[in-house]
């Protein structure tokens, strides 16, 4: 079995015991995808003894195919894992770098970086401002803690919201 996007092709070599090939055969392969049991496919003879035949491929899954020669049986399978529409290997990359080309882009092959922009950060020493930032934070702090009537932030003493209750005993 080979895949080429959603075909694949069957080819199957009838031979004899000794390794003759085996000529002028009716040769059908039966497709199973999953539960799903296809229709007879019919192989054609291309050369000695080589017989071949394309079918679809619908959905992603499993296949089994089965191929018979009068007695002579035989079969493989193949796994699809996606439709041929989301394998990108086999993009044609004249189309593409025309496409590119015309709409004013440029075709990126590989590993290359779409963006090339040479922006870079850059750290600047700036201790010397978060220094200044701090000590003037402290010395803020000190004034308010130990000297609040500086800035007329003199404590209030709370006073009782009402007259004392004495309780008996």
């Amino acid at each position: 079995l080979d895949r080429t996007g959603d075909t694949v092709r069957i080819v199957a070599d009838l031979l004899d015991p000794e390794g003759a090939a085996l000529n002028g055969r009716a040769v059908t392969a039966i497709v199973t995808a999953g539960e799903t049991q296809q229709a007879p496919v019919a192989l054609t003879e291309v050369a000695d003894g080589r017989y071949e035949a394309v079918f679809t491929v619908g959905d992603p899954g499993a296949y089994q195919v089965e191929v018979a020669a009068d007695d002579v049986t035989g079969g493989a399978a193949m796994y699809v894992g996606y439709p041929a529409r989301y394998n990108f290997g086999r993009a044609d990359f004249d189309k593409l770098q025309a496409l590119a080309a015309a709409t004013g882009g440029q075709l990126l092959l590989g590993d290359e970086p779409v963006f090339r922009s040479e922006t870079k950060w850059v750290a600047r020493p700036a201790w010397q401002l978060w220094t200044v930032i701090a000590m003037l934070l402290l010395m803020a702090d000190l004034t308010v803690r130990h000297a609040p009537n500086l800035f007329g932030l003199r404590r209030r003493q709370a006073r009782p919201l009402g007259p004392a209750l004495a309780v008996p005993a």
